[in-house]
C-alpha cells in the first residue's frame, strides 16, 4: 500500500497530548459538566497556560487580568476552549518542518478552520468538526516533508505547500497518494471522528464529497486566496461557482465574515 511510505518506519508518528483526546471525546456529549473540563485542562500545564494566553489577548479585552484556567474558560467560553486545546495541541506535535514556514501553515490553517465553523453554522452543520477539519488537513502535507523528504522536495518546486487543491494532482503524480490521504490515515490512528477524517478524504473531489467535505474545501481555498495575497473582492469569483452556490456564499458574506475570522485567527497566532 503507497501510504507505507509514510507511516511503516522506525521513527515514532508525532503525537497529541492526551487532553486533546481527552477533550474531543468529553466536549461531544452535552451534558459534560464544564467543572470536569476545566479540571482536565489543568493537568496539562502547556496548555493550561495557552488557554490562559488567550483568554488575555485584545480580542476578550482583559488583556494581563486573568490569571486562573477557571477565570480564562468562563471567559472564553466551552467553543474557544476546545478549539484552543486541540490547536495548542497539534502545534505541539508539528513544532518545525523543514521547507515549510509554520507562521504560515497555522494562519493558513486556522483561517481555514474558522470560515469552515461560521460557514457550518449557518448551514446547520457541526461547526467544530468543521473547524477540525480544516485544522487538521494540512497534517499530511508536514508528514510528507518529514518522512520523504526527496519527494517532498521535488513537489515543491512544482506547487506550493499551502496550495493543497493544486498539490492532489502533484502529489498523486509523484508518490501515488496525496496528502489528504495521509492526514485521514493520521486522524484515524490518532482516533478523530470519522467525520473529520472523510470530509478531508473527500476534499479533492467535492461535487461528490457530503456537506462538511464542501466546506472543507471551501474555506481551504479562502484561507490559501487570502495567505497568497489575492484582493478580497476577487476571492468570490475565484471559489468553484457551483461549490459557492451550493453553501449559500456570496461577496457579502465573506465581507461580513472576513473580520472575525482574522481576528479569531489573530487571537490563537499571537498568543502562541
Amino acid at each position: 500500500m503507497p501510504l507505507n511510505k509514510v507511516f511503516d518506519q522506525t521513527v515514532k508518528l508525532p503525537t497529541i497530548p492526551q487532553v486533546v483526546y481527552d477533550l474531543v471525546e468529553m466536549t461531544r456529549y452535552e451534558k459534560t459538566d464544564l467543572s470536569d473540563i476545566i479540571d482536565l485542562v489543568r493537568r496539562d500545564q502547556t496548555i493550561a497556560a495557552k488557554v490562559i494566553r488567550v483568554a488575555n489577548s485584545s480580542f476578550y479585552g482583559e488583556s494581563g487580568r486573568i490569571a486562573s484556567v477557571e477565570r480564562a474558560v468562563n471567559l472564553v467560553g466551552l467553543q474557544t476552549l476546545r478549539t484552543t486545546v486541540i490547536t495548542s495541541g497539534v502545534m505541539s506535535a508539528f513544532p518545525q518542518v523543514a521547507g515549510i514556514s509554520m507562521g504560515n501553515y497555522w494562519r493558513h490553517g486556522l483561517t481555514s478552520a474558522y470560515m469552515g465553523a461560521e460557514i457550518a453554522g449557518t448551514l446547520g452543520v457541526d461547526a467544530e468538526e468543521a473547524f477540525t477539519a480544516g485544522l487538521m488537513q494540512g497534517l499530511g502535507v508536514l508528514l510528507i516533508q518529514l518522512r520523504l523528504p526527496a519527494e517532498a522536495k521535488q513537489i515543491g518546486t512544482l506547487v506550493h505547500p499551502l496550495d493543497l487543491a493544486k498539490r492532489v494532482s502533484v502529489e498523486r503524480e509523484i508518490l501515488g497518494f496525496s496528502h489528504n490521504d495521509v492526514t485521514a490515515e493520521l486522524l484515524l490512528r490518532w482516533r478523530f471522528p470519522q467525520s473529520v477524517r472523510t470530509a478531508i478524504a473527500d476534499f479533492p473531489e467535492p461535487d461528490r464529497a457530503a456537506i462538511l467535505g464542501k466546506i472543507l474545501r471551501a474555506s481551504s481555498e479562502y484561507s490559501w486566496y487570502t495567505l497568497s495575497g489575492v484582493r478580497e473582492e476577487l476571492i468570490m469569483a475565484s471559489l468553484d461557482s457551483k461549490l459557492a452556490s451550493a453553501l449559500g456564499l456570496s461577496q457579502e458574506r465573506l465581507e461580513r465574515l472576513r473580520g472575525p475570522v482574522r481576528d479569531a485567527v489573530d487571537a490563537i497566532v499571537i498568543s502562541s
